[in-house]
């Protein structure tokens, strides 16, 4: 990597999974990994493990999805990152927003 360029990602924001198992996978998250619950809604189960609201949540098996939330440097990188997601045989959702962070 070059002493001026950025990694893309900078960081994964939360987790979902679709658990065929939620509440087993739920007690794991809490009695193994220390993840405070802090919502059950909808066959979902959130948890944190920071400041922010979620970082990782179990869905019930029926909805068959999973996703990744990650920051990425900026909008160039976000490109790079749709890109190579693309070429791999993933097409990820269109961005709805980009918030900036200050710095």
């Amino acid at each position: 990597m070059k002493q001026d360029s950025h990694p893309l990602v900078v960081s994964v924001c939360y987790v979902r999974l679709s658990a065929s198992e939620l509440h087993a996978s739920a007690r794991f998250a809490a009695d193994i990994f220390g993840l405070q619950r802090v919502a059950e809604k909808n066959g979902e189960i959130a948890f944190r493990s920071d400041n922010r609201f979620r970082t990782l949540s179990f869905s019930d098996g029926l909805s068959q999805s999973s996703s990744i939330g990650i920051e990425v440097w900026d909008e160039q990188a976000l490109d790079q990152v749709e890109k190579r997601l693309s070429r791999n045989g993933t097409v990820p959702p269109p961005c709805e927003k980009i918030q900036r962070m200050p710095g």
